[in-house]
């Protein structure tokens, strides 16, 4: 399955991870947003590495060890470079669609994680939810 989400050779950069997405990290962390600023706090990487392991069994350790590194350990290229415009790319477009939308009816970060818990859970964790028929429902946001 991996195969037919990731390259096996580097792939020019398209921004997938949109102002919009940013917008809504910063204020479920409750942080100023200036979309004139690319500077990120180092705490988004947690973030969308976080997404990824949501993507599909395996893609997240697979993608990081195809990114080059500088000899500070830092990344010189982007994950995305290596999604396949056929799978990779289109699903976690789709799949940032359904995130933004969640961003959007969440209150705070925590509310976030949890509806994502829910809509896209990991896919290579041991604590996947089960489909109980009684899900408890979260409260009305104030």
């Amino acid at each position: 399955m991996l195969e037919e989400y990731v390259t096996k050779d580097r792939l020019p950069w398209v921004q997938m991870f949109d102002t919009d997405f940013y917008r809504q990290v910063f204020r479920l962390n409750k942080w100023a947003f200036d979309p004139e600023k690319t500077a990120r706090p180092s705490v988004l990487g947690h973030w969308t590495n976080n997404i990824y392991d949501r993507l599909a069994p395996g893609i997240r350790p697979t993608l990081h060890a195809k990114v080059r590194r500088n000899a500070a350990g830092r990344p010189t290229e982007k994950l995305t470079q290596y999604l396949t415009p056929e799978e990779g790319k289109p699903r976690l477009k789709e799949m940032l669609e359904g995130v933004k939308a969640i961003m959007r009816l969440s209150q705070d970060k925590h509310d976030f994680w949890e509806k994502m818990d829910i809509a896209y859970p990991k896919l290579n964790d041991a604590n996947l939810l089960l489909p109980f028929e009684e899900l408890p429902r979260l409260g009305k946001p104030k």
